[in-house]
């Protein structure tokens, strides 16, 4: 088949869809995928415990804030990139300024902590554990995202 034919084809019977309905279909599969995720990480390792044991709330809230930065920068993008003929070429950049503060966030804390705590304040105490739940915790919102995108 030909490149014109089919287009042609795919072009035929077009109807607009709705105006909110691009967005409202991304923010419920944001939201559906993410109460999931949360709900499997809860089954599978609990919630945070150790209090007592150098738990550290600046910590959790600075990836907290990263993992919410990162589905902003994405879903904004996304948003603009779900239709045709947008750029996000401009958006694009602010995917990698929640990295950047966190690379610059985890120098800072080895610089200004002690030398001899830099293997455990790179690896932790559940590296493994996070190495492996991190990607199944993502497959949920992913699959979700997938399913909105071919609505």
């Amino acid at each position: 088949m030909k490149t014109d034919r089919l287009i042609d084809m795919l072009s035929t019977n077009l109807e607009p869809i709705k105006e909110g309905r691009l967005k409202g279909t991304l923010v419920w599969a944001l939201v559906v995928g993410g109460a999931a995720a949360f709900c499997l990480m809860l089954t599978t390792v609990g919630l945070r415990t150790g209090v007592a044991e150098g738990y550290l709330p600046g910590y959790v809230a600075l990836k907290l804030l990263f993992t919410l930065s990162l589905i902003g920068v994405g879903a904004a993008l996304l948003d603009r990139l779900m239709r045709p003929g947008q750029d996000g070429r401009k958006l694009f950049a602010f995917v990698f300024l929640p990295f950047f503060i966190v690379i610059c966030a985890g120098v800072a804390s080895l610089v200004f902590g002690q030398p001899m705590a830099w293997g455990r304040m790179i690896f932790g105490t559940q590296w493994a554990t996070c190495l492996l739940c991190i990607p199944l915790f993502a497959v949920v919102p992913f699959a979700a995202l997938i399913w909105a995108l071919r609505k």
